[in-house]
């Protein structure tokens, strides 16, 4: 689930956040039987702030890792085995 907690917009598992304040999930773009892709954009406390950008990520009880690339709002879908990933700049 998607929650407003210290001023950060997380996703959640249960009561327990997976994300923190360095994102601002948007939006739960897929769940795996392993991971979650969400889209996100920089949060408060990101090392960039990435102003107008918004990134795919894939969450899971390990870490957060992107996996959209370059300058723009990107966005994705999933079936399967299979990830498809739309950019636009």
């Amino acid at each position: 689930r998607i929650a407003d907690e210290g001023g950060a917009r997380v996703l959640a598992v249960g009561d327990r956040p997976l994300t923190g304040a360095q994102l601002h999930i948007q939006a739960v773009l897929d769940i795996g039987e392993s991971d979650i892709l969400v889209s996100a954009v920089a949060g408060e406390e990101a090392a960039a702030p990435e102003t107008g950008e918004s990134h795919v990520y894939r969450v899971n009880e390990l870490g957060i890792e992107r996996i959209s690339e370059g300058v723009g709002v990107h966005s994705a879908v999933r079936s399967g085995g299979l990830t498809v990933l739309v950019s636009a700049t």
